[in-house]
């Protein structure tokens, strides 16, 4: 099982595709890492993790702390930075010397290869489909434009005119309110003859 720590959203699903065959819990923060941490102790076989977040958990201490406490070892960890972030890694290497670093890069079409080759070092079971992952990430600038409306009009779940119609909200207000007052004095009259009886 791996933990992937990383508290943006599309970076975590880049990253989750390129090992889609494993297990992988994502997390965006402290609280949470330390959680699964906890929950799952001994079936965590490596952790992935945000340069920033990790630099924090390492600082405070926390992981040892906790890892401690359950009777467990850190598990196998690898660090990812990004481009621009050249003198947080030097910053976070000098302090942190066991841990593998390497710099996360969307434009990269070698990245997949050469992340999984490092995870692999450190988590030898890893199963992976490098095909799959280099497809998946071929296509993961395409995912920032998808077109939501076309597509559920192309599985015809949507019609085309509808997405067309602009929706009158105030008049959908007074609707919901006319019903509401209809409800009301229903239940208003049902009151008044329950206590009437």
């Amino acid at each position: 099982m791996i933990l992937l720590i990383e508290p943006d959203k599309t970076t975590r699903k880049n990253l989750c595709d390129l090992l889609n065959r494993e297990r992988i819990i994502g997390v965006g923060t402290i609280a949470e890492t330390l959680e699964i941490v906890c929950k799952f102790q001994r079936n965590l076989d490596i952790i992935i993790a945000n340069i920033h977040i990790f630099a924090e958990i390492l600082g405070r201490g926390t992981l040892l702390k906790l890892c401690e406490k359950l009777h467990i070892n850190v598990p196998p960890t690898l660090v990812l930075y990004k481009k621009g972030e050249e003198e947080v890694r030097t910053a976070f290497h000098k302090k942190f010397k066991k841990y593998a670093l390497i710099e996360y890069n969307e434009a990269d079409q070698d990245f997949p290869e050469y992340y999984i080759d490092v995870v692999r070092t450190l988590y030898p079971g890893v199963v992976v489909d490098i095909d799959k992952a280099k497809e998946a990430w071929a296509k993961k600038e395409k995912r920032d434009d998808f077109d939501a409306r076309g597509w559920l009009q192309e599985e015809g779940l949507l019609n085309a005119d509808e997405g067309e119609k602009k929706e009158d909200y105030k008049k959908m207000y007074f609707d919901l309110k006319k019903k509401y007052d209809e409800l009301t004095e229903r239940l208003k009259k049902m009151t008044d003859l329950f206590e009437d009886s």
